[in-house]
C-alpha cells in the first residue's frame, strides 16, 4: 500500500501502542486506517494506524519492531 498525505506522526513502544489501540476503540475515535503491519519481514517492520483529530487533521501512530531502523534510510 502506498499513499502520501500530510500528517503528524508518533512512534511508541509496542506496549504503549497496544494501550493506545484499546483507548482509540473505547473512545470511538475516527479511524482512517485500522492498525496494520507495514514492511512485514523487513528491518523497518512496523505496526501503524491513521486517525483523525476533532479538526480532521491526520495522525499516524506507529510502533517499530526494530526501533533502531526508524530513521534508517537504507531499510
Amino acid at each position: 500500500m502506498r499513499y502520501s498525505c500530510p500528517s503528524f506522526w508518533c512512534s511508541s513502544e509496542q506496549q504503549t501502542f497496544d494501550k493506545l489501540k484499546e483507548r482509540v476503540e473505547q473512545k470511538h475515535v475516527k479511524v482512517l486506517l485500522k492498525p496494520f503491519i507495514r514492511f512485514k519481514g523487513r528491518p523497518p517492520e512496523q505496526e501503524t494506524m491513521f486517525l483523525c483529530d476533532p479538526f480532521d487533521n491526520i495522525i499516524e501512530l506507529k510502533t517499530m519492531r526494530n526501533p533502531e531502523t526508524l530513521w534508517d534510510k537504507k531499510s
